[in-house]
């Protein structure tokens, strides 16, 4: 798209990537054809690897699988918000943001740093269920943040479940290290899997230059 600068904010797919405890790792098998000299690939992995999409469905039995995505979810204004605090991110984190009805919430926040070894992370920061419930109050589109989960690591699912009834779609591991706080263009989308609780997406943010 013409006039605008792009970034991609969802971490390559290999093997080095930080994994939620218990979950499949990325693998890539690669099978050569001596007929014809060609390559066939095939992929095996959890669809919570990197950066990815979590449908209604991961937490609410019944709930919309991730075919069921309305593009303008994914698609349009976004705001990249940044929060360097160890704690969650609580009800006044979220009040000082001041979301509107429709809009695209990115958080920023110190897991950034976590990309730069495999080894999982407790200590991620993630959203509270009172932060979870203004978000919903407030009729949002979507919630991202730059870890595995929007839920603490001792978290019962409620976050999920709260974000999730409000129709609010929930996009994890986000790569935000090179990404300054501000107004962006999102694109992402996840893969069309029929029936499926998440899916790995490609998502990149454009600025307006010029």
């Amino acid at each position: 798209m013409e006039g605008y600068r792009w970034i991609d904010v969802s971490l390559p797919l290999s093997g080095g990537l930080p994994l939620w405890p218990g979950d499949e790792p990325f693998r890539l098998t690669v099978r050569t054809c001596q007929e014809g000299n060609y390559r066939v690939s095939s992929v095996s992995m959890s669809l919570h690897c990197g950066t990815h999409m979590d449908a209604p469905l991961h937490c609410l039995p019944g709930g919309r699988s991730v075919d069921d995505l309305p593009p303008q979810a994914v698609l349009g204004s976004a705001r990249v918000v940044e929060y360097m605090g160890r704690d969650h991110i609580g009800l006044e984190d979220i009040r000082r943001v001041d979301p509107s009805e429709g809009d695209r919430i990115l958080f920023k926040t110190m897991n950034s740093r976590f990309y730069e070894t495999e080894e999982f992370r407790q200590d991620y920061v993630a959203l509270t269920c009172e932060a979870a419930r203004f978000l919903a109050d407030r009729s949002i589109a979507l919630v991202g943040i730059d870890y595995l989960s929007v839920e603490p690591w001792d978290g019962d699912g409620e976050v999920h479940r709260i974000l999730a009834e409000a129709g609010i779609w929930i996009l994890e591991g986000l790569d935000l290290r090179g990404v300054t706080p501000g107004k962006y263009l999102l694109l992402c989308l996840p893969l069309r899997l029929v029936g499926a609780e998440a899916s790995p997406v490609r998502a990149l943010l454009g600025k307006r230059v010029g």
